[in-house]
């Protein structure tokens, strides 16, 4: 859920600086853990493409625009290079359907569906287990609005309800 989030604002911050960026290829350095930042216009059929990037020079994550809109695939990588997630977009809103995200090493980490730009039903977090299994179970309603939270105690061998959150 951590990565969701951390990724949201990373969405938040790319289409502010998108639509304020001018001419072909802009970078930008920070300090931090992300190098740079780079928009580049008129590419692709596109009207601009937004690209962060890891101290390491890995591409961190792409993201699409046309006419100022988030269209076409936002994909985000790990440090390593592997594929952490993909949104696809279409006019500025998530496509409905199954989202999948994955851990450095391939494995599936969280996925769930979305409908209308929200997280529904169930979703499951895999990963800080030892066996890398199934840890956390988000139940979103049919708004988008988080209704509970149960998550593996490896201790107690059950599944432990957290309520609304």
């Amino acid at each position: 859920m951590r990565k969701l989030i951390f990724a949201l604002q990373f969405f938040l911050f790319s289409f502010s600086y998108a639509q304020d960026s001018k001419g072909i290829i802009t970078n930008r350095t920070e300090p931090g853990e992300f190098v740079s930042y780079e928009v580049i216009k008129d590419t692709l059929n596109c009207d601009s493409i937004v690209q962060v990037f890891y101290k390491n020079g890995q591409l961190f994550y792409r993201i699409f625009y046309k006419n100022g809109f988030r269209t076409g695939w936002y994909e985000q990588f790990h440090q390593n290079g592997a594929i952490w997630c993909k949104f696809l977009y279409y006019e500025g809103k998530i496509v409905d359907g199954l989202n999948i995200c994955y851990s450095e090493n391939g494995q599936i980490s969280q996925k769930g569906y979305f409908k209308n730009g929200n997280e529904i039903g169930k979703w499951f977090q895999y990963g800080y287990s030892k066996d890398y299994g199934l840890n956390k179970i988000y139940k979103y309603n049919k708004k988008g609005r988080l209704v509970s939270v149960k998550f593996w105690d490896d201790e107690k061998k059950k599944w432990i309800k957290q309520g609304f959150m």
